[in-house]
Order: C-alpha cells, then structure tokens, then sequence
C-alpha cells in the first residue's frame, strides 16, 4: 500500500526550537484508504515560562484540506507547592477558540486561552505560584485535515502571550517572539492501472511504443541506458545490434511505471550464393553457368560482369573460367561471395572453323527486333541453310507479298538469293544460294537478318537456336555446322514509361512524382523510372523524363557533378508552445538548377505545414508529402517546361512550423538533390535548422570547405555510392572535422 507521510522536518533545528520553548507535531502518516477522510493532527507545546494564552497561525500545502479544529487535552503543570514538594495538575485550556481563514489562503488563525485551575478565570493562576524549574507540557489544539495527492509543508506558528497576577508571576522576557514548527508532507502516489506495449521489431528497424490504460501518461524510451525520441508512437533503432528498451510512463500523482523488453536486430539472413554449370538439351555445344541465392545475385567471368544465366559456346578448344558470384540487395552486398572453376571442353564432331553465332538482343514487350545472324568461315562458303527456332510467343514477321522478312548483309554477292519457309516441326528453315556460285565477303561478320515481333507478355531471357545447319563450299564441299543459340533478354517496361501505357507523356512526370513523395502510384514500374540506373528514384529521374517528354526521345543522362560548394541555408528558429513560426530556406548557388528533392526531420514537438516557393520559381510545381516513415517530409520542386530556378541566392522555400511541445532539437534537411538544366545531378550537403539554441551552430558547406564524403551501410561496409535503405554519410571537411548523417533513401 502506498502511504502519505507527515513528518517533523526539524525536530531538533532553531525553526522548532528556541531556548527552552519547543513546539511540535507527533509523527503520523495518512493511508491511501482514508484518502479524503479527515485525520486528526495534534499540536502539542512545552513551555517554561507562565503564558496565559496563546496564537497559532497554521498554514496547509495544498495537498491537505483543512476540516476544523478544536481545543487540546492532556495538559498538566510541574511546580513546586508552598512546602516546596513537587506536584502535577492537570491544566486545562478553555473551549474559547476561534477559527479564521485570512485572504483566501490556506493560513487559519486559532486562539485559545490557558486555565490551568479550572476557574475559568483566564488572568488568574489561583494558588499557583511559579518558580524556576517549573513547565508546562500540554496539547495545545488539535486540527482535522483531508489527505490529496501532492506533497507540500505544513507550518504551525506560535503568539504566546500572558499577564501578571496578584501571586507574583510574571511574563518571561521575550515571550512576544514567534515560535515556528515545519512539518513535510510527502505526496501520496498511486499505481498506474494500465499497461505499457512494446511492439515487435520491424524490418525498417521500427518498434511500436504505447500505453493501454485510461490516465494521461507521458512516455519515455531509453536504447540500452539512453534516451530516444518516440515519433508518432515508434522508436527507431539506430543500427543493427542487441537492444534492452526500456520504457516508462509517467504521470503527476502516480508511482512511475517501467516496461523493459530485449530485442536483436541483425542483418537479413543471408546464404552464400551457389554457382551452378550445365547443359541444356534447347542449347547444344553451349555450357550454362548461372548463379542462384538472396537478393540480386551479380555474376562475373574471369572478373568481368555479365548476365545471369551466362552462355558459353564450345569451341575449339579446352577452356577453363573463373565464375564468381555475390549478392547484393540495391546496390549493398549482403552475402559473401561464391568462386568456382567452369571448364568447358573443345567441340568435336564440326568442322571448328566454319559456323553461324547469333547476337543476343534486348528488347521491350511489344517490339519488333532484327535478329542477325553472323558467319565465320576459314573456308569460301557460297551456300547455307539452317533451321532457326523461335521462343514461343514470338512470330517471325513477313512482308505484304506473305514472304518472311530475311534479308542478307553486304557480305552477298550480287546473284545471292536468301528465302524462307516454315518447316514441319514449327522451325523456320532459312535457304541462301549464288546460281552463278559466287562466294560470300569476308572471312567473318553478319551474314543475313530476320525479323521479329516480342509478345505483349514477354519478360526475361529467351532462347534462340539454329540447328540443321549446313554450308556449302565454292568446291561444292558440304560442312556440318554445330548448333548455335543466342538470346533474346525482353526487358517489360519502355525505359520513361514508368505508368506502363505504351507512351512517354507528362502523366509519366506526374506519376514519378507521386511515387518519389511516397504516394503508391498504380501502375508504376519502378524499372522504367531509374532513368539513370543508379538504383534509386530520385528528382533526376523525374527530369531526365521531363527531358523526354519535351524532346519525344531519350538521351542517356551525364554523370553527377562532383560535390560543389552550392548549398542550402537558413536562419536559427525561437518557438514556444502554441506557437507558428515561418522557415525560410535560401538557395545559394553558382549552377544553374530546374530541380531540387530533400527530405526534412522535424524534432518531437514541431509539425510542419504550408509548403511553398518564392519568386525564385515562378514557373515551377511544388510537392509535400509524409513518406511511409511517419516521420520524413520529402519535397520536390521541378518544372515540367524544365525551367531554371531564377537568381543566385536569396530564399527559394518556405514553410510554417507549429510547436506543440517544448523543443529544443533541431531540425535537419537531407537528401538534398539538385538538377541542373543540364541534366546533371549534384547533391548538396545536410542542413541543420537550429531551435531554441543559444547559439547557432549551423555552417554551410561553403564555409568549412569539403575535402570527401564517404558512404556506408548499416553494417559498416564501405559504398561507392547511396544505395537504397538506410546509408551513413560521412563527411571530411578542410579542417580535418569530420559530420556523420543518418539518411534513410
């Protein structure tokens, strides 16, 4: 049971003790089960000098209600009588006492006289003479209080007063003073009755925080021993790693409540990818290396990338490769890497130095291809013929005569006739011959096209195969050719067309706009956005198909500008409680800018509100919106017409904030991207926004001097650029101080 205290805080000190005069209260506590019932206090006093009455000035917390009052018991006298033996009577004090509270505070007045023979005569002490030696102990009043929950002091003081009479007594010197007694009242603490949750982690490293109860509670979070802010009901968890959250809840007149709970965050699970060699019946005298695991899975030959599955084609001799393979999830490894030796052996049964190979081709769904095929021959070659095999779906076109649209490189001679026909086992088989037996150009090189149209559906790789395949000689010598396939890789999107409508048009502006402020456009491929293939969407990818759409064609973008000395500023902020303040962000800048994308953190306490752009950007459109986090604002600025932003300097955004809480942390704007007008991308340094500081401790970029800035991973690893997700950015600046930023892509 939890209790309320009222103690003597001085026993012993001057402020309840003056010579021999003390004034006290009896210890006593008030249980939670009488809360609001009235306890009774005695005020009990030990004079050694004659009094004949006495004040008592008694000043209550406001924790404790004053009930009433009433006149002490328990009185007696020690003295000497007229044979000089000792005695004890019983003194009492009269039942005249008044009650006054002064100005409406919690100060009541009593006032009581002493009658120590009973007469009721209260000037007289009747046959008591006093002598030196003699006291008076006696329980002066008594006061009802009501318990509440806060604590606070109790203060008694005393006006003792007397007067001579007719047996000699007289007043003690001194006797107007004062007499003081402080007595603390602790506060009465009740449990909370609800409870405290902690959620499960989630992948984004976030942790549900709150209280299930019907009082008004404020919550605190400590990660291993600090605090951490709680945003929007989450704590985040900084890093990987083993955690012991601990959470309290807290209101005024309760026993604080704690709730710990242990969590490990650690990175995905990952396997060791496998590297996996064959052949495939489809594709002859080819060996098939592909590589399988988490993530996106990169695959190397002899060190250089190529696709997966990779296809080598035998030749004419043995040949052994080093395939390695890692996985990585945008852009970040996350597994280790797999090694393995592939050897491919030399065909045999063909004549090695005469035989047709393909060129793998990409595509999107719903193109139309030209496959072309290529010849090597170490020998004259005047005839061919072979069958090629479409993936299904796929369909050979053919011209308005009906005929299959093949044509023949300029390695043909003049009377060189090519045609085709389908076969009975649904091949197209292929036919070229000279009536005059002249000889094909050159010893290598593409020999004849066919073309083709993609299926609407059409996604990944696709095999092509030639088969049946001969050549015939100037000597008319008939060579068997081995087997050949390429690949036809069917990419499923129109690199711009991020809504998947089969045309670039400014609704794809719109919409990589909508998905880049975390509004879920639907459609949106995500692989036709990343206009510059670094992985990630960004306002650059929104211009580059600006650009597009203005120019109804695709250039491949530059690449970024190296980090230059343009930034962002703005002026620190003072904000209480209630309050609405304007942020002002300026533009400083030497390039010439169409675009800018940034993300602002606000600390607990702030919300922001009212985005907007000065005259700087007259002819552009401005975009805000909460990201999935809860807690990042990203803002675009672009124009459609790929305007420049006008001017230098001076401010180029603003926006209000509004405190609903006491702040005193900053707020911080990341993620900052520009985009020059022409088309490239420079990314400028973080800003922070000083609140209800002292003194600002904002420095720009330009002013300190940059000397590298240095990406990694949650886990520590080392970038080469931002990947998706959670990067650290650190940066070095010309004086040898180093910023570490956390930004979440």
């Amino acid at each position: 049971m939890k209790r309320i205290f009222l103690t003597l805080a001085a026993l012993c000190s001057m402020n309840c003790l003056m010579a021999s005069e003390y004034l006290y209260i009896n210890n006593f506590e008030i249980s939670r089960d009488k809360l609001g019932s009235s306890i009774t206090v005695p005020v009990r006093a030990h004079f050694d000098y004659l009094v004949s009455g006495f004040q008592i000035d008694l000043t209550l917390p406001n924790g404790l209600t004053f009930t009433g009052a009433s006149m002490g018991s328990d009185s007696y006298i020690s003295y000497l009588d007229e044979a000089g033996i000792s005695q004890t009577a019983n003194a009492g004090i009269s039942s005249n006492i008044s009650m006054q509270r002064i100005l409406g505070f919690s100060t009541f007045t009593t006032i009581g006289y002493w009658d120590p023979n009973g007469s009721g005569n209260y000037e007289s002490y009747g046959t008591i003479k006093w002598e030196p030696g003699d006291y008076a102990e006696m329980c002066l009043l008594t006061f009802d209080v009501a318990a509440g929950f806060t604590g606070g002091e109790i203060i008694v003081k005393t006006i003792p007063n007397c007067s001579s009479d007719a047996r000699g007594n007289t007043c003690h010197p001194g006797q107007e003073n004062y007499r003081y007694c402080q007595v603390t009242v602790e506060p009465m603490i009740q449990d909370l009755t609800g409870t405290i949750f902690i959620g499960d982690l989630t992948e984004m490293g976030l942790i549900e925080i709150k209280y299930d109860g019907p009082e008004d509670v404020d919550l605190s979070a400590f990660l291993n021993g600090s605090q951490v802010l709680i945003s929007n009901g989450y704590v985040r968890l900084p890093a990987y790693g083993d955690y012991e959250i601990i959470v309290q809840a807290h209101a005024d007149g309760y026993q604080d409540l704690f709730y710990a709970k242990y969590v490990s965050w650690a990175l995905p699970e990952t396997e060791k990818p496998t590297i996996t060699v064959y052949q495939d019946s489809s594709m002859p005298n080819q060996y098939i290396v592909q590589a399988t695991g988490l993530g996106t899975v990169i695959l190397y030959i002899d060190g250089v990338e190529v696709s997966n599955p990779f296809v080598i084609e035998q030749g004419n001799e043995d040949v052994t490769y080093i395939a390695t393979a890692t996985a990585q999830e945008s852009g970040c490894l996350i597994s280790e890497t797999a090694t393995c030796e592939v050897f491919v052996p030399k065909l045999t049964g063909y004549d090695p130095d005469n035989y047709f190979t393909v060129a793998d081709v990409t595509a999107f769904h719903r193109d139309t291809v030209v496959l072309a095929v290529s010849m090597t021959n170490a020998t004259a070659i005047t005839a061919f013929q072979t069958d090629i095999y479409l993936p299904s779906g796929f369909v050979a076109l053919k011209d308005g005569y009906g005929d299959y649209m093949v044509e023949l490189s300029s390695r043909k001679s003049r009377d060189h006739v090519i045609m085709a026909s389908d076969a009975s086992d649904g091949a197209i088989t292929v036919i070229c011959y000279s009536t005059g037996l002249k000889t094909f150009k050159g010893n290598e090189g593409e020999l004849f096209y066919i073309t083709v149209k993609v299926p609407a559906d059409a996604s990944g790789d696709y095999p092509l195969l030639l088969k049946n395949s001969f050549m015939t000689t100037n000597e008319y010598e008939e060579l068997d050719v081995r087997e050949t396939s390429g690949t036809i890789h069917v990419l499923a999107f129109i690199t711009g067309d991020v809504n998947d409508s089969g045309t670039i048009t400014v609704t794809d502006v719109v919409t990589i706009a909508r998905y880049i402020l975390d509004q879920h456009p639907t459609p949106f491929v995500i692989e036709a956005a990343d206009i510059n293939g670094d992985g990630i969407i960004t306002v650059t990818d929104l211009v580059l198909i600006a650009r597009m759409v203005m120019t109804a064609g695709y250039n491949a973008p530059l690449h970024s500008l190296p980090l230059t000395h343009d930034s962002l500023s703005a002026g620190s902020l003072s904000i209480e409680a209630g309050q609405t303040r304007t942020v002002s962000i300026e533009l400083n800048n030497a390039s010439r800018y169409t675009a800018m994308q940034l993300d602002l953190h606000l600390p607990g306490g702030l919300t922001a509100s009212n985005f907007r752009l000065t005259g700087r950007a007259g002819k552009h459109q401005l975009d805000a919106s909460i990201l999935d986090d809860g807690t990042t604002t990203r803002v675009l600025c672009y124009s459609p017409a790929l305007a420049a932003i006008d001017g230098t300097e001076d401010a180029l955004l603003t926006f209000d904030v509004t405190a609903t809480a006491p702040v005193e942390d900053n707020i911080v704007v990341d993620g900052i991207e520009m985009v020059t007008t022409g088309y490239q991308t420079a990314r400028l340094e973080p800003l922070a926004i000083g609140v209800n500081a002292t003194t600002s401790t904002i420095e720009t970029a330009a002013a300190r001097g940059i000397s590298r800035i240095d990406y990694y991973n949650v886990a520590g690893q080392h970038l080469s650029q931002p990947c998706q997700g959670v990067n650290i950015v650190v940066t070095t600046y010309s004086d040898g101080s180093r910023s570490t930023v956390k930004v979440n892509r």
